[in-house]
Parts: structure tokens; C-alpha cells; sequence
């Protein structure tokens, strides 16, 4: 009879998997982490920008536990982990772009449309160009 994790660790060149103990504390970091998300939501007074920057680290950091362990990445081959960063990296760029590019087209529209005749029934905002 084979041991199991010897079997883990030589299948498909990866280093093995984590142990029953590690998912559970795994689960219980992603627990926390959402409900200080949760929470961070109920804080009165934190400022926008801390409030999305703080949000974003901690999903960030969910992301990295549940795709590093969950998906075994964190077990696979270096060639794997590429393969998977080196997309989800072009993925952040081009959703970065395309947020970027929305701001700044919609900042032209309604410039556009600050610009054009105002009529009793136009709903265009007064907003400065």
C-alpha cells in the first residue's frame, strides 16, 4: 500500500497538497477577512479612498488564499503559476484601461452636453468642464 502524500507529492510534478488542517485554517482566514470586510462597511467616518484601498487589499488577499491553496496553485509548478499570473496581469491592465477610458469619456459627454441649448425639458447638469 502507498502512502497518500508521498503519491500527492509526485503527481504531475507538483509539491504535494496542504494537509486537512491547513484548508480548515484557510477557511477560517477567509471567515475572518469577510467579516472585517463586512464590518470595515459599518465604520462610520472612513474616508472613500481608505475605505476602497482597505476593501481591495483584503480581497486581495482572499484571492491569493483561495486561488494559492483552494486551487493548489500555491503546490503547482512554476510554469503553472505563470501561466496563470502572467493573463490575470493583462486581465487587471485592460479592466484598468477600460475604467479609465470610461472616466474620461464620460467627463466628455458631459461637457458636451453642458455645451449644448438648454430647453425646459433637458435634464443636462450643470457640472463644470
Amino acid at each position: 500500500m502507498t502512502d497518500h502524500g508521498t503519491a500527492a507529492a509526485t503527481h504531475g510534478g507538483g509539491g504535494g497538497h496542504a494537509t486537512v488542517r491547513t484548508y480548515i485554517q484557510v477557511a477560517i482566514a477567509l471567515a475572518i477577512i469577510t467579516g472585517l470586510e463586512v464590518a470595515t462597511l459599518y465604520v462610520p467616518g472612513i474616508p472613500n479612498p481608505v475605505l476602497v484601498v482597505s476593501l481591495l487589499v483584503m480581497s486581495a488577499v482572499k484571492f491569493y488564499l483561495v486561488v494559492g491553496f483552494f486551487m493548489h496553485l500555491k503546490y503547482d509548478h512554476g510554469i503553472m503559476r505563470a501561466l496563470f499570473v502572467g493573463p490575470l496581469l493583462i486581465a487587471v491592465a485592460i479592466i484598468a484601461a477600460v475604467i479609465l477610458l470610461g472616466n474620461k469619456v464620460k467627463g466628455t459627454f458631459t461637457c458636451v452636453a453642458n455645451s449644448l441649448p438648454q430647453t425646459s425639458t433637458s435634464t443636462a447638469t450643470s457640472a463644470a468642464c
